[in-house]
């Protein structure tokens, strides 16, 4: 659900964007051919895709 309670729908979500999800906030970077084609085929507009940030812990 999001902040006002009201579940998620695929209209709320868009690449460069932030989404909680039970108190946890994961950033959309991208998303595949298929996604990309469909959302667009809904009439929405896809932002650009981000890179995804690099792990310190990980390099």
């Amino acid at each position: 659900k999001n902040d006002q309670g009201e579940t998620y729908n695929f209209r709320d979500i868009n690449l460069g964007q932030n989404l909680s999800i039970y108190g946890k906030v994961f950033r959309i970077c991208d998303c595949d051919a298929f996604t990309r084609e469909w959302l667009e085929s809904e009439g929405i507009y896809v932002n650009e895709t981000e890179l995804i940030p690099r792990d310190p812990y990980l390099t």
